[in-house]
Parts: C-alpha cells; structure tokens; sequence
C-alpha cells in the first residue's frame, strides 16, 4: 500500500512538474469576460494562466477547455486568492456551471464562489463533461454552491483536491442538494481528498450513484456539520480513510416513527458497498468522530410530528466489519474538540427541519470570518470572505498525537493554507488618507509608503477596473472629473499582495 501511494505521489509531482515548466500570462483584471477571453484565445492554450491576488474577475460565462489542459493559479505572495464569480448580463441569467471540463484542469490558490454578482446561485462548480480526465485543485477556496463542488459526467475521472476549503455547499433550505463529489453514478478512477476542511454542507460530501470508485483516499482532512448523509461512497475498490476529524456528520439524525419507509432508519455518517474484492483493501483507522454537546443540546429528542430523532451511527456494518478485521477499532476515537474558531451552530437549520418547515431554513451563517471588503462591496452587495474558519485545537487533546504517524488528526492549519484568520487592513496599518468624499473632480490620497506599496486601483460597483497607479510618492492625485457619479472603491496593493478597499462617492 505504502508502495502505491509513493507511486502516486510521484505521478502527480511529475504532472505537476510538467505543468510548472509551461509558459505563463497573467491575466489583468478588468472588464467582465477578461479571463474567458484570455482562455479562448487560441494563442494563449496550452500556457500557464496567473491570476492578480486580492482582486475579483468577473466571468462572463462558463469556462470552457475542449482540446487543451487548462492551469489557473493565482501569482505568488500572500494576498487574498484572486475571486472568480459570474457576471450576469443585462437581463440574462448565469450558467450552472464555473468551469465544464473537457480535458485536464489544475486550479491553484483560488476563490470559486457560486454566488453571482447579483447574488444568484449557480449549482456546480466544476463539471467534467468527457472521460478519463483529471481535475486537481490545489490550496483553493470553493464556497457557496448550490449543488456541489465537482460534478463527474465522465467516467473514469480523477479528482485531487488537496489543502483546500469547500464550505456552505447547498443551500438549507433544499436539503438533498448540497454536496462536494457528485459522480451521477458514474465509475470514477480516482477521488483523492487530502489536507481540506469541508463544512456547512446540506446533504453529503459523496454522492455515489451507483458505480464503483475504484480508489478512494480522504487523508487528514476536517469535516463538520454535514446535514444529511454524511459520507455516502457506494462501491469502493480500494479505500482509506485516515486521520480526519469529522464532526456532526449526519446532524439532522435519523427520524423513526411507525412508518419506517420514509425515514433514513438505514444510514450511517460512513455509508459504504463493498465490490468484488470485498473489504480487504479498506483502511478506515486513526479518525475521529464526534458529535457536538451544543449540536445534541440544539436537536429535540422528537420532531413536531412525533418521530424520534437519533443521532446516526458512524459506520455502516461493512466498514464496521473491515475496522474489526484490521484491527483498528482502537485507533477510532470519540473525542469532543473545541476548535479556535469554528463555524457558528445551524441552529435555525436544525429547527426548521425538525419542525417539518425546511423549505423556510435560512442562509447559512457566515459570521466568525472578516468580510473581504473590495469582494463584498461589488454587485449586490453579499458578504464574501477570504479566509475560512479555524480549526485548530488544544496540543493536550488525545487527538493531536492519534494520527497514523503520531501527528494531529485533521487538516493542518500549518501546511498548505495561507493566513486562515487575520487580514491587513493596509488603510489603517499605514495611516493612508483620502478626501475629499465625496468627490466632484480630484480624489487626493495621502501617506503613501512607495517601498511597501505596489499600486492603487479602482473598481466600479459591477467589479470593473476603472483606474490604476503605480505609487511613486507619498501621495497621488487622482482625476475623477471625467467619471459617471456614483459609488467606487479604492484599493491598496502592497508588494506582498495584500489588498485592503474603500468606498467613496463621485458626485
């Protein structure tokens, strides 16, 4: 087994390596429609494409690549992950989809939100449309879905999703929607899910239709508050489940009343078929799951209709049988974690649903992170983050020696993901002055430090760029005079890509 991981590992490095050694454009931000231009032309197919951190761009339908491998990464440095988001016209709605695949694709260090400028939701975030291909995404941020993160049409495919944050995927109030891996009862190659944290999810995080996974592997991983189903694999190959935390993984529970039929009597938080080899190539060791005390104090003992609500059970009896034939029930413990910062409780999720009124559930709440202030400011006006919750949690918990190797359980918030939880606000760190706002025909900006700055830029409210300056001096002057009146937001980028924004007004 080690042998075979070695393998792969070394697989996906010479790819990797291989995609590294491309020519690279950077992509500039601006109009609606920038990146998908510079991906349709035909020159520019095959290179590497880098996108600016701590700025939006606006897509102007979905993403396409038939005939090419196509790489987006954002540029080096600490910044916000460049955000990719629809850009609905006038009148028209936008695609389902971000990307619909049609031959590799490797996404780095972005932000996938399925939340449009207007605040619409789009369903699927990437969707493989052929066979036997691979998707990788590597330390990105893929939030607010309205069905799922990676939708496999293809059969066949290969999906790497490594150090990276998926959350509020599906919406509460339409419960079997929300998911991470939708294969549509497609055979799937490979599903490799490794150093992630993965919560507020409605339904499950797989959705198996069917066919065989010929090898799953979910390393190291955090998971919290899946509503519905938990993890629902179906037939497995070959399959290791190692050192993840996962927390309230089925919280809606299992409902029981005197018609059992339609009640969810037969599921686990870790639902899994064996195929024709049986269980001998399972590993499910070094995990831990728990639920809640505040999720347990939050879930009646009984619906409004009379059904009792329990807790679902870890383990399916087939992975109950592999864990005992392994030897490793031990190593699978039940340890409650307080995390620094976790997702706040869905209390009105758990209500509406118990009290038979889900339909009416509300948002998920996004509270607990700072706001991305250019990101919430365009369009209308939602609230996006940039950064994820933290879990992290006390080095005295048995939990942090348990792993397979003696190392915590969970994502490691120490590799692959930048600042989890702290954004510089350059405006008040460098003291930077701008007057007057409103403006009628000169913004001026004051206390500029041109040796930590990189430039100034601005945005309309429709996520446009309208102006940009290098930073020369300590200060700028900048010429409105010949602007639509309204509301714009000013930017600072420092050398390390951090950006912080401002509104004003151009009357």
């Amino acid at each position: 087994m080690k042998k075979y991981l070695l393998l792969l590992s070394l697989l996906i490095a010479t790819c990797s390596a291989a995609l590294y050694a491309q020519e690279e454009v950077i992509v500039e931000p601006g109009a609606p429609g920038v990146l998908n231009q510079a991906i349709a032309n035909q020159a520019n197919q095959g290179k590497v494409f880098v996108l600016r951190r701590g700025f939006p761009y606006l897509l102007s339908g979905e993403i396409e690549n038939a005939g090419f491998d196509l790489h987006i990464k954002a540029e080096s440095g600490d910044g916000a992950r460049p955000l990719l988001m629809f850009s609905p016209p006038p009148g028209g709605t936008s695609p389902d989809q971000l990307f619909s695949v049609r031959g590799n694709l490797r996404l780095e260090g972005l932000h996938l939100t399925n939340v449009d400028l207007l605040g619409g939701y789009q369903e699927r975030m990437i969707r493989t449309r052929v066979d036997d291909i691979r998707v990788t995404v590597d330390d990105c941020l893929m939030d607010d879905s309205g069905q799922t993160a990676f939708r496999l049409d293809g059969r066949n495919n290969k999906v790497y999703a490594t150090n990276s944050i998926f959350s509020r995927m599906g919406r509460p109030s339409n419960i079997d929607n929300g998911r991470v891996v939708d294969d549509r009862g497609n055979i799937v190659d490979t599903i490799w899910i490794e150093n992630c944290a993965i919560y507020n999810v409605t339904s499950r995080v797989i959705r198996d239709g069917g066919e065989s996974i010929k090898f799953a592997y979910f390393n190291q991983n955090t998971t919290m508050n899946v509503a519905q189903r938990g993890f629902e694999w179906g037939p497995v190959d070959e399959f290791i489940f190692t050192n993840n935390i996962v927390v309230n993984g089925a919280f809606l529970g299992r409902r029981f009343s005197d018609t059992p039929s339609r009640y969810q009597n037969d599921r686990h938080v870790i639902n899994i078929d064996s195929t024709a080899n049986g269980i001998s190539k399972w590993t499910i060791r070094n995990n831990n799951f728990f639920v809640s005390s505040d999720m347990l104090a939050a879930t009646p003992f009984t619906r409004t209709n009379g059904d009792t609500v329990e807790q679902q059970p870890y383990f399916h009896p087939l992975a109950v049988a592999a864990i005992e034939a392994g030897g490793w029930v031990e190593t699978n413990i039940e340890e409650e974690l307080d995390f620094t910062n976790p997702p706040v409780l869905p209390q009105d999720f758990v209500d509406k649903h118990q009290s038979g009124d889900g339909g009416n559930a509300e948002p998920w709440d996004h509270s607990g992170v700072p706001a991305n202030e250019l990101y919430s400011a365009i369009g209308s006006l939602v609230v996006r983050s940039s950064v994820s919750h933290d879990f992290g949690y006390s080095a005295n918990a048995d939990s942090y020696t348990a792993g397979t190797e003696g190392q915590p359980l969970g994502t490691n918030t120490l590799f692959g993901f930048r600042d989890l939880t702290s954004v510089k606000d350059l405006f008040v760190e460098n003291n930077i002055l701008y007057f007057p706002n409103p403006v009628r025909e000169v913004l001026y900006i004051q206390n500029l430090q041109a040796e930590m700055l990189a430039g100034i830029q601005v945005f309309n409210m429709q996520g446009q760029l309208v102006s940009t300056l290098r930073v020369n001096n300590d200060h700028v002057i900048l010429d409105t005079s010949n602007w639509k009146n309204g509301m714009y937001i000013l930017t600072v980028v420092d050398k390390r890509g951090n950006v912080s924004a401002r509104k004003f007004v151009k009357n």
